[in-house]
């Protein structure tokens, strides 16, 4: 405690109340690049569009014009997608029930999209009932228990159960009430498709934008509908709504088959794009790095619309927060002598398509993700005026709190410790990657009082602000207050020189709750490929406990970061999970001998260029030799406790290009588990 604290008062002496970016970035030069960048010429900056492009260009020449240095892939970091738009008029979709069938029209009623880049994509398949499609047992709500959803369709409920535990957070609410979570896990549980119960759009006109790299289980089918629509189908299964609802929110709820079928023919347009990150770099005395990231990304336009505005400006969400990218990266610049650390300045694309900016930034960083101690994202400034606090949205999180609000005490501002946490919006930014690669990370955001407001003028300020939030309306106007802007900025830039010059190492703290995202997000996050249709190591009807997966804290890092352990007693018959070659036999070893290397293993060959590893065997635990030639489910060995072990298990993964320790593994999915990835504590039963 003595030295946190002795943290805090290096803090005290290292940060000054500053007014550098007011004199390097005036306010006239802020406004011009806000103005620029949400003008109707770039139509809303989408990914994959010309002003998209022209904005991207906008950032990095004025990165050059700075003096920063690009990223290793210079300063625009191609980030590969695909546009999928629904064909509405070729679209066919029809439920069939015990009671009749219905043909469904892509409409206001229901939209139909899809996570695979084909121009037909063809699905008959049953619909189960899941409740909110929450899987988090250890907060309390598992509403698909042990249901095998392989192969169906999910039908479930938007928003959270009546009868969420008092005791749950809002935090935890938020974001199992989000449909990129419900999304996520339907995709973790194998389903071929999900339909999500709640307020339906016609999405007939707008693309779903999908990264390239993701690997891994995709749906086939992605839903809205309304309910109204959802009673109609139901009873074309004699299915009550009403029923559905109030089963969902029981405490004993089950999920349940629905007796319905659908039939769907999703017709797709389909191109294939790359939309840049921008990336420039002020280089530090040491290998440390803090990053700095704004997305550049808006909704574009609907050419299609009858409205008669049809560009999403975005000038607040996130010209703005770009415009203060750009004034920080030439604030720190001018610095005469060199910052402790390096400045890593990030205008990400496709944020608002799900911050796939981020997330590809995080596999092809311009410094490791190791060495960057820390992200301050900035996500729209303040326009409401000069406030007296600020929110480090997410600070929380990791072990910086006081250090923040001592920083801004330092400039005269309170800080109001994640006082927006409550609204959700923890899981709405760029930062919510880098959070679940364990990077620390905040969005600073204006707080709730204005000194120049009365209480109806913040509360009017707040409602024009919410209004024009992802809408037409997002224009820069006279309302704007550039006072507040420029103190935002100054914060900003107080905030960067402190941690610039900082030896103190945020961290995040341990049970974030980000923990939740775990394994789905790290399973995204790769450009490694992936290993699918294996079988679980054991007999089939067996079942084992799995007591770490991805990303664990007991050797599952780096290289080995896509590794399971699974309890198994001495002598479990451990079964091949794929066709192969044995490439590697070693049985040596006695069992209890916690020597790091002194580990049996078995490792197949799948000629393919992967190895299959099965770590830990008993003492003269093979069943198989060097070259023998194995199938898939076939016995190869017994399990065992040998090695760097704390007690009787199978460590199972698979690697590319080498099989030694220190290989790459990479993600895998099992054909006979009932989701993927397995999740840390959970039994897993082989399935016929």
């Amino acid at each position: 405690m003595f030295l946190y604290f002795l943290g805090i008062g290096s803090a005290n002496s290292e940060v000054q109340k500053n007014t550098e970016a007011q004199r390097l970035c005036s306010s006239v030069e802020l406004q011009s690049h806000v103005r620029f960048l949400s003008s109707d010429a770039l139509k809303g900056r989408a990914p994959g569009t010309a002003g998209g492009e022209a904005a991207a260009l906008y950032i990095a020449n004025h990165f050059r014009e700075i003096g920063l240095q690009p990223g290793p892939y210079g300063y625009l970091q191609p980030v590969p997608f695909q546009a999928l738009r629904s064909d509405p008029k070729n679209t066919i979709i029809r439920f069939t029930g015990s009671a009749g069938a219905k043909e469904i029209n892509l409409s206001d009623a229901m939209s139909v999209s899809s996570d695979l880049p084909l121009e037909k994509v063809r699905l008959s398949a049953p619909l189960v009932f899941a409740g909110y499609g929450i899987d988090a047992p250890k907060q309390g709500l598992n509403h698909y228990g042990s249901m095998d959803v392989r192969g169906k369709i999910v039908l479930i409920f938007d928003g959270l159960p009546k009868n969420v535990s008092p005791d749950l957070s809002q935090t935890w609410r938020s974001l199992f009430s989000r449909k990129d979570y419900k999304i996520l896990t339907a995709r973790s549980r194998g389903a071929a498709g999900i339909l999500i119960v709640g307020q339906s759009e016609n999405n007939s006109m707008k693309e779903r934008i999908i990264p390239t790299w993701h690997s891994g289980h995709r749906l086939s089918v992605i839903g809205d509908l309304t309910p109204a629509l959802a009673s109609e189908l139901l009873g074309l299964a004699q299915v009550s709504f009403e029923e559905l609802q109030t089963s969902a929110g029981s405490e004993n709820f089950q999920p349940r088959d629905l007796g319905l079928t659908a039939s769907i023919e999703l017709v797709q347009f389909i191109r294939t794009f790359a939309s840049p990150n921008v990336v420039g770099v002020l280089q530090g005395g040491t290998q440390e790095a803090v990053l700095f990231l704004a997305h550049y990304d808006g909704l574009g336009s609907i050419d299609q619309s009858t409205e008669e505005d049809k560009i999403f400006n975005g000038a607040h969400d996130n010209a703005s927060g770009v415009a203060a990218l750009l004034c920080l990266a030439k604030a720190l610049r001018s610095q005469p002598e060199q910052f402790r650390r390096t400045a890593v300045f990030l205008a990400t694309t496709a944020e608002e398509t799900g911050k796939y900016g981020a997330e590809f930034y995080t596999m092809q960083p311009a410094i490791p993700l190791p060495e960057t101690v820390l992200a301050i994202n900035i996500d729209g400034l303040n326009i409401m005026g000069k406030a007296k606090d600020y929110i480090a949205l997410g600070v929380s999180q990791t072990n910086q709190s006081e250090i923040v609000t001592e920083v801004m005490a330092q400039n005269g501002l309170i800080h109001r410790i994640d006082a927006r946490l409550e609204d959700g919006m923890l899981f709405g930014f760029d930062t919510m990657f880098l959070f679940s690669r364990g990077l620390p990370a905040f969005t600073l955001w204006a707080g709730v009082e204005y000194p120049d407001l009365s209480d109806d003028e913040t509360k009017q300020a707040f409602q024009r602000l919410r209004s024009r939030y992802h809408t037409t309306a997002d224009e820069v106007d006279s309302n704007w207050k550039w006072d507040g802007s420029m103190q935002h900025l100054e914060i900003l830039e107080s905030l960067a020189r402190f941690y610039l010059a900082s030896s103190i190492k945020p961290v995040m703290n341990r049970n974030s709750v980000f923990d939740a995202l775990d394994p789905y997000v790290p399973h995204l996050m790769t450009s490694l490929p992936s290993v699918q249709n294996l079988l679980l190591p054991f007999k089939t009807s067996t079942s084992h406990r799995l007591v770490q997966g991805w990303n664990g804290p007991y050797g599952h890092r780096d290289a080995a970061f896509y590794s399971y352990d699974f309890l198994a007693d001495i002598g479990t018959e451990v079964l091949s999970a794929r066709d192969g070659r044995v490439a590697f036999v070693e049985e040596r070893f006695v069992d209890g001998n916690r020597i790091p290397g002194n580990e049996n293993v078995i490792v197949i060959d799948h000629g393919d260029g992967t190895f299959s590893r099965y770590y830990h065997l008993t003492h003269d635990g093979s069943k198989v030799v060097t070259g023998d030639r194995v199938k898939a489910g076939q016995v190869i060995g017994l399990s065992g406790d040998t090695g760097a072990s704390a007690g009787p298990h199978l460590h199972f993964d698979v690697t590319v290009g080498c099989f030694q320790w220190g290989c790459q593994t990479v993600p895998i999915e099992f054909s006979n588990a009932i989701q993927n990835p397995l999740i840390s504590g959970r039994d897993y039963t082989a399935l016929p």
